[in-house]
């Protein structure tokens, strides 16, 4: 099990940004900016100091990141917000981090989305939506027009940045990563 105290500075960074992310996206459902761009340059300058290898895989660990959530923004499914988070994950901690967080953060997101449903009820024409979604994704190729969700008042969507903090912590306290 791992210590209870940061070992560097791109965790100390990290901790700092999800608490902060977790924070604003509750309480304001949005991520500010101010959080993820210094975070992101922060990840890959501190890399730059461990060498090129280590550049490429914060670089590419946020690369994939983004890619992994921009069909979910592109949607409407997910802010952009949580995009950019996901990727100073990336950029501070490398790919294997951020590969066990974003599990991690899937698995905290169908908790937090649980008790979102709980809370005010299962609504099933957003459900058969997100259903057809990927279906409507490889339809707007051919035809260009971007498939979007029905809109939820903010009360009755999920925070992301928070179940994103969550995968986070947990990924960093116990180590877990995916990849040696």
């Amino acid at each position: 099990m791992r210590p209870p105290i940061p070992g560097g500075p791109e965790e100390v960074i990290l901790l700092a940004l999800v608490a902060a992310s977790a924070f604003t996206d509750v309480k304001e459902r949005r991520i500010p900016n101010g959080f993820t761009y210094p975070a992101i340059i922060a990840g890959l300058l501190l890399a730059v100091v461990n060498g090129p290898c280590a550049v490429l895989d914060h670089a590419g660990a946020a690369l994939a990141a983004t890619l992994l959530f921009a069909p979910l923004c592109w949607t409407g499914g997910m802010g952009m917000g949580d995009l950019k988070l996901m990727a100073a994950v990336g950029a501070l901690m490398g790919l294997a981090f951020t590969a066990a967080a974003a599990i991690d953060a899937a698995i905290a997101g169908g908790v937090l989305a649980a008790c979102v449903i709980a809370r005010h009820g299962f609504d099933m024409a957003r459900f058969l939506d997100v259903l057809r979604l990927p279906g409507a994704m490889v339809r707007s190729v051919k035809t260009g027009k971007r498939p979007r969700l029905r809109r939820t008042p903010p009360r009755e969507t999920v925070p992301y940045g928070a179940a994103i903090a969550a995968g986070c912590l947990v990924a960093w306290w116990f180590g877990w990563s995916f990849l040696p």
